[in-house]
């Protein structure tokens, strides 16, 4: 398992009522100033994250499609290259390279076992660019639009916020602290503030973030249902771990 607490589905809901149903806002509890704490602890940590000119970054998708991913961020330059194998049940899995740099990417799409194609190249405008690079950090989008999107929801959304303490995987010890949320709740957030073209029916259970601290993020995972562009995935696990890079830069493909 990627994520230290009890499966999603077997945790009690979070408090908050919803006051209507398709699109209305819900109210959520207050934070209390220790929850306020862990939240501005995360928050911090990614500031630190996203500050630094360069990350590496290494993806997991167990659910719901199996694949690994790397990416190497230059936050500075608002430029990314990346590189996501998704491994099927029989061999020949797919390869997906792109590289966005200067209001470009270049993408190329191919199975593993062919010879790697030519680059498609598209013009892109800077939006755009940034909203790339912002979902390198969410599995390309796999947990959300951005790192910055799951605070915004902690503090507008309810949620409850477990500090786990300090944890250990292989080499890495950090301290991790979760936010949990119904997964419908951020659908009506989403809805009522037209963050995201999400469906008019029901979300079902609960969306959890986990987020492994140091100086900065170095883990962020995700399991139960996340929100894709606005899609409810239900299920899913994934895991993002960063490093911040002291060498390396995004150049157009040779």
């Amino acid at each position: 398992m990627f994520l230290t607490a009890c499966s999603p589905a077997t945790r009690p809901p979070s408090a908050g009522a919803i006051t209507s149903t398709s699109t209305s806002t819900v109210e959520p509890e207050p934070l209390t100033p220790d929850e306020e704490a862990l939240i501005a602890s995360v928050e911090d940590a990614i500031d630190s994250l996203l500050g630094s000119q360069a990350v590496e970054i290494t993806m997991v998708f167990s659910t719901p499609e199996e694949s690994t991913a790397t990416a190497f961020v230059d936050n500075w330059a608002m430029a990314l290259e990346s590189h996501q194998e998704t491994i099927a049940s029989g061999g020949g899995g797919v390869i997906t390279d792109r590289i966005v740099l200067n209001d470009t990417m270049y993408v190329r799409i191919f199975q593993a076992s062919e010879v790697e194609p030519d680059w498609t190249v598209l013009d892109i405008d800077r939006e755009f660019q940034e909203e790339l690079v912002g979902e390198a950090y969410t599995a390309f989008g796999t947990l959300g639009a951005s790192l910055e999107r799951i605070i915004e929801l902690a503090r507008n959304v309810s949620v409850s916020i477990e500090d786990r303490g300090t944890q250990m995987d292989g080499d890495l010890e950090a301290n991790v602290v979760q936010f949990i949320f119904e997964a419908e709740h951020i659908r009506l957030y989403f809805a009522a503030n037209q963050l995201e073209l999400v469906g008019p029916f029901e979300a079902h259970g609960q969306t959890v973030y986990e987020f492994w601290i140091e100086d900065h993020v170095r883990r962020l995972g995700g399991a139960g249902t996340q929100f894709h562009d606005g899609e409810a995935i239900e299920d899913v696990l994934t895991r993002v771990d960063y490093s911040v890079a002291t060498e390396g830069s995004v150049q157009p493909p040779g």
